[in-house]
């Protein structure tokens, strides 16, 4: 008789609270003075005009089930505790010089600014001591001047040329324990062993040790520009679109976006219609709404088009983004008894910018 001998060996990972994280950077930086710097969250913020003051991102920690948020730690990777911008002043003899810049934080239950210091390069940085008393906490990060805002000139640009914003994970402490454990940013995974994750979310746009392009002072960023066109095709055969399974290329709809940023986020939602009061899509002989007609559907991003309704087109791509539209699903019994001749429809394209 063989005996068989199994060992299950089992790791006790402890079960955490359903806390996550997300982390919303800024697109487009601006220096303004303290008091005046916009922010997500808080306004006003507790800085005050005697420093220039650039957003950053928004971190926004969300626990379910009235689980409690204990002592929130940022790890950073990459992260420098100084800066240096370079741009023209209006003292120090005029000219150009650089001039130092320290990441800050403001926070739901710390409205005071306060510094956020790494160690060299990365290390940990405490937000809270003990239990957070805020549900969801968030978290805003600022570039902070060292020098007094009145020596920088309105209109100008400044560009970082010493420091690196890196990227970052969160973690927290048990209720029971000090074997403080990572919560997910923006859907990261953890590593079943509870090791930190492969991914630390970058705080800079376009990813860690992106340059941060020049950043103006006292300047609104430029308005975001939509420019929307139909690339249409050539007349088509009409038995090309027969049934659920044919597809006829009709047209190619085209976005140009003016004045996006590069990381940026953006998309539009689009509706097709047309001047006839049908709920279906129909074309016409001679495109004379009084003809007979053949109906057919419309296909754009993989589905099904319904005549008035939005159909969100996101992430969009900088500067070009182009989609096919489709004709499909039409009746060859229908359209093999409807008269011969050119068969027509007026479609209306509309699309709205997503905030």
């Amino acid at each position: 008789m063989t005996q068989l001998i199994i060992m299950l060996l089992v790791f006790l990972i402890p079960l955490q609270a359903a806390i996550e994280v997300q982390y919303e950077p800024e697109y487009y930086l601006i220096f303004r003075k303290g008091n005046d710097v916009p922010t997500s969250s808080f306004s006003p913020t507790g800085f005050n005009a005697s420093k220039i003051v650039a957003h950053i991102g928004t971190i926004t920690i969300t626990a379910t089930e009235n689980e409690p948020i204990i002592r929130p730690i940022l790890e950073g990777y990459g992260t420098t505790n100084e800066f240096v911008f370079r741009g023209p002043l209006s003292g120090w003899g005029g000219g150009i010089h650089d001039t130092g810049f320290q990441i800050y934080g403001v926070s739901t239950t710390r409205r005071t600014p306060f510094g956020v210091w790494f160690g060299s390069g990365g290390g940990e940085f405490i937000l809270e001591s003990g239990t957070v008393a805020a549900n969801p906490y968030v978290v805003e990060l600022f570039f902070r001047g060292f020098q007094n805002s009145n020596l920088y000139i309105l209109g100008e640009d400044y560009v970082m040329v010493e420091g690196s914003l890196g990227s970052f994970n969160v973690k927290l402490k048990p209720a029971d324990s000090w074997d403080y454990y990572y919560v997910p940013i923006n859907g990261q995974e953890i590593p079943p062993d509870g090791s930190p994750p492969d991914d630390p979310e970058p705080i800079p746009v376009g990813g860690s040790g992106t340059s941060i392009p020049s950043v103006p002072y006292g300047v609104d960023p430029p308005e975001l520009i939509h420019q929307f066109s139909i690339i249409q095709d050539e007349p088509f055969t009409i038995s090309d679109a027969y049934g659920q399974s044919n597809q006829v290329r009709i047209g190619i709809a085209q976005v140009t976006l003016q004045n996006a940023v590069q990381g940026g986020t953006y998309g539009v939602e689009i509706t097709f219609s047309s001047n006839q009061g049908m709920q279906d899509f129909q074309m016409h002989l001679q495109g004379d709404p009084s003809y007979p007609f053949i109906p057919y559907e419309l296909k754009f991003l993989g589905q099904q088009v319904t005549k008035g309704e939005a159909i969100p087109w996101t992430p969009l791509s900088i500067p070009i983004t182009e989609e096919n539209i489709y004709v499909t699903n039409i009746s060859s019994t229908i359209a093999e008894a409807a008269p011969s001749g050119n068969y027509s429809d007026t479609i209306i394209v509309e699309i709205t910018p997503i905030e």
